[in-house]
């Protein structure tokens, strides 16, 4: 009996060893994705922390860029994965892309833009500013607020250090006074310009539009989302965000070109092809929302909702033919 349990726990310990391995590996692939980080002006920016997130499993890889800006990073397995690229200095970029195994995956090219925390010139303020930051990465949103809070009230011209305020707000939860910070930024821009204002009045505004968002509050959101859209012109998110406020109230065609707009500027995204396809079916377009799920099914083989769409496909495709 003592040998049957001392073979029985040796078998559990090899079986938990084995199933540590399997699990962790989760993720991993074959999958490989590589680009180049540049400036406004096109020249490389070497050291780059670009860093490759899972959204589905708890796989997180990472790399800098070289000298010429270039980086790569291996091992993915099939799936949605967001790569982020963060340097001081300049504001973070944020890319979702779909991952295949066995084929070429195209190259992400990514631009940062300077962050206004770049022109700060009294050493002491920058290094607060940088602790702040630093703070925010690990979850310490409160502690990062105490730091910037003086520094803001003493030097209203690092009037965008509100911007991190506010974001901190929003972590914490406390929408009403990040609310009160993104509002103050807004008007802190007035009469001013340059490229980073621009950069600050779209985050801002996309912002706004989440949190009216998530109220339920529509027109207010549209509106934000709208700003926010005409100074980044190129951001699938806030066109996906606009894209699912007009379906939600049923402005059907509104829906669907800033759907395909998402799609045009971030083709590799699966999250706004089903919303295309059911927007097409609340047109009545048949024939574009089958087009739209056949393309979402072919190019994203491992999508959660690939058995519910299969489902109903057979059904479109009898309409399609009365």
């Amino acid at each position: 009996m003592r040998q049957r349990n001392i073979i029985i726990t040796t078998f559990l310990s090899i079986f938990l060893i084995f199933s540590g391995i399997v699990f962790s590996q989760e993720g991993r692939g074959k999958g490989r994705l590589a680009g180049k980080v540049v400036d406004e002006s096109g020249n490389p920016i070497k050291d780059v922390v670009v860093e490759a997130q899972s959204l589905e499993f708890s796989l997180h890889l990472k790399t800098k860029t070289n000298e010429k800006g270039e980086w790569a990073i291996l091992g993915m397995g099939t799936g949605m994965f967001r790569f982020s690229f963060k340097k001081k200095g300049y504001f973070p970029v944020y890319v979702d892309r779909y991952i295949r195994q066995l084929v070429r995956n195209k190259d992400l090219n990514v631009t940062l833009k300077k962050s206004p925390i770049a022109t700060i010139t009294d050493e002491k303020i920058k290094k607060a500013v940088e602790k702040s930051n630093a703070l925010f990465d690990k979850g310490k949103y409160k502690e990062s607020i105490e730091i910037l809070l003086p520094i803001v009230k003493e030097n209203k011209e690092l009037f965008f250090l509100k911007l991190n305020i506010a974001n901190a707000y929003r972590k914490m939860g406390d929408e009403k006074t990040a609310l009160k910070y993104y509002e103050e930024l807004i008007k802190d821009t007035e009469g001013k310009e340059g490229a980073y204002i621009l950069d600050l009045l779209a985050r801002t505004y996309a912002s706004l539009g989440e949190i009216y968002a998530k109220e339920k509050k529509f027109d207010k959101a549209i509106e934000y989302f709208e700003k926010a859209s005409k100074l980044y012109q190129k951001d699938e998110r806030i066109m996906y965000n606009l894209g699912e406020l007009y379906f939600n109230k049923f402005e059907t065609k509104k829906a669907i070109e800033a759907l395909k707009k998402a799609i045009e500027i971030n083709p590799n995204w699966d999250k706004p092809y089903p919303k295309l396809g059911y927007a097409y079916i609340n047109l009545g377009d048949i024939k574009s929302a089958i087009k739209i799920f056949e393309e979402y099914l072919n190019k994203f083989p491992d999508a959660k909702d690939r058995t519910q769409i299969e489902k109903f496909l057979p059904q479109l495709k009898k309409m399609l033919k009365k």
